[in-house]
């Protein structure tokens, strides 16, 4: 199986979704039930983390939806 690449401030390439380290991406994958096998995934933001605009719960329904998509 092909691992999967997650890019955003850091770069994680790991065997199982469940190892990622980004707490988004890692509960997305495991909200729908996907390995994410072969998947590359890369966010790009201006907005800062901690900002208090919404910005994480906007996050995290696009890369779920993203998600859900691919399956």
């Amino acid at each position: 199986m092909s691992d999967i690449i997650v890019k955003y401030s850091e770069l994680e390439r790991v065997a199982d979704a469940a190892k990622l380290e980004h707490p988004i991406f890692r509960e997305a994958f495991a909200l729908l039930g996907m390995d994410g096998h072969g998947l590359e995934l890369a966010s790009m933001a201006d907005i800062p983390a901690g900002t208090g605009l919404g910005s994480s719960g906007s996050f995290h329904h696009r890369v779920a939806q993203s998600l859900a998509r691919a399956q």
